[in-house]
């Protein structure tokens, strides 16, 4: 998965289309945001999936979470996903060792998320399923 995960950060942050949209050009993370950070910010994260198993041929379709979160609003967050969905959506990810025949949005995610503290932080982003072979 780490040459998955390579690949999602690597697109992401060499895109200027996303990142000017961010707190920094580097504001992307794999799992967790770290404390004190400024947003916005995108993050990922494996949520499932593996080996297919249909052919001898090796071939996976993990499923991870991409989304944008923001401290602000919603509507900031919404921009960032539409920006990351473009950038995405039947996209090729340069995936060390595999290669990637496929890249689409299964399905949406949007919340708000209200800590103990009495901050909100929006999130809007989707599941992305990546296809990879050997």
């Amino acid at each position: 998965m780490n040459d998955t995960e390579a690949a999602i950060r690597n697109k992401i942050t060499g895109a200027s289309t996303v990142t000017t949209l961010l707190a920094t050009t580097s504001s992307v993370f794999n799992a967790v945001v770290p404390d004190g950070y400024t947003f916005p910010v995108v993050v990922f994260n494996f949520q499932g999936g593996g080996d297919l198993n249909d052919t001898p041929r090796r071939a996976k379709e993990p499923l991870y979470q991409i989304k944008a979160i923001s401290n602000v609003s919603m509507y900031q967050a919404g921009v960032i996903d539409a920006a990351l969905d473009t950038l995405l959506r039947n996209a090729t990810l340069t995936v060390s060792n595999w290669t990637n025949y496929r890249c689409y949005r299964e399905s949406d995610i949007r919340y708000t998320e209200l800590t103990p503290a009495g901050r909100y932080f929006y999130h809007s982003g989707g599941l992305y399923r990546i296809g990879i072979s050997k």
